[in-house]
Parts: structure tokens; sequence; C-alpha cells
């Protein structure tokens, strides 16, 4: 945490859940001291939060390790039973959501009323839960980028980094 006094988010995208892969990445991300970490007795803050994402099994294996962790997992569905999962350590700490399967654009490219309401469902939920929101597999477009941002989206997605910063931090 330093500057503005917020942690930076590190995603990792698994992609497969071989132990030798598991073990050298924990072992890697354990060696930073700077590395927010994680108990089933509590928390050590610092400046950059690690959340694995990807594939679910190496994701749970790696947050299932006893004693501290220096990562954390997210879940790609609003389950109700996922959020269960473990003790409250291990559980989620973010929503990773495909945006097709939750909310869809309009005839206009922007999000038409009842999804702009679910939008807002989910992020109320998930916040109100402790967790964070990131869609993913969004369109690109300013509209949907402005709609995340009101709706309190908490990661916002974009390969069209140009046109996001030019929506959103245009030059003086």
């Amino acid at each position: 945490m330093y500057g503005d006094r917020r942690p930076f988010y590190l995603w990792i995208d698994l992609k497969g859940d071989e132990a030798e892969l598991l073990t050298a990445l924990a072992a890697a991300l354990d060696a930073c001291p700077f590395i927010w970490r994680f108990s089933d007795d509590g928390e050590e803050s610092g400046a950059v939060v690690v959340i694995l994402t990807g594939d679910k099994a190496a994701g749970r294996t790696l947050v299932g390790r006893p004693g501290w962790r220096s990562f954390v997992r997210d879940t790609e569905v609003l389950d109700a039973e996922e959020d269960e999962i473990g003790s409250p350590a291990q559980r989620p700490r973010a929503y990773s959501l495909r945006f097709g399967e939750y909310l869809s654009l309009d005839g206009d490219g922007e999000l038409g009323p009842d999804d702009l309401a679910r939008l807002h469902c989910i992020v109320a939920g998930a916040h109100a839960a402790g967790r964070l929101v990131r869609l993913w597999d969004a369109p690109d477009t300013e509209k949907l980028w402005r709609a995340e941002q009101a709706s309190g989206v908490d990661f916002i997605n974009t390969d069209d980094l140009d046109g996001f910063a030019a929506a959103h931090f245009p030059s003086p």
C-alpha cells in the first residue's frame, strides 16, 4: 500500500494444476516480502494482493495449504455452495464473471434496464460479502465501461487500453 494507500492487485491466471507448477508458484510468492498474507487466523497487509484465477482445482489446492498463504482465489460463478467451501480464508475473495453469462448489451451497445439492475445487484451482493467484482470477455465500449464504473465494478477488463485511457484519462 503505497501512494494512495491502496493495494495493487496482481491476477495470476492458472492454466493447470501440476504439482511442480503450484509448488514453484507458492514458493516464489511466499518469498516476496511485500505480498499480502492470508491464513485461517487472519491477514497481514502488504502492497500487493495476489488473486488466483483460471484453473479452479489449482486455486483450491493452493489456498487449501495450511499456514500463511500469499494469495487468495476467485470464482467464476455466483454460487452459494462455492462460497462455503473450506475455511473463510480459503473461500473466493473475488468474482470473475464472464460477461455473456450474466449480462448482455442492447442494440445501442448499452446495458438495458434489466441488465443494469442485474449488474447493480451482482456488485452490491459481492461487496456485501466482502468480495471484489471483475467482468471478463466483455465488449470494449465506452458505454459499458462507464456503466461498470458507475455500478462499482472493481476491475474493468479491456483489450482496448488506448480507448479506455482516452475515455477515462483524457490528456489536458
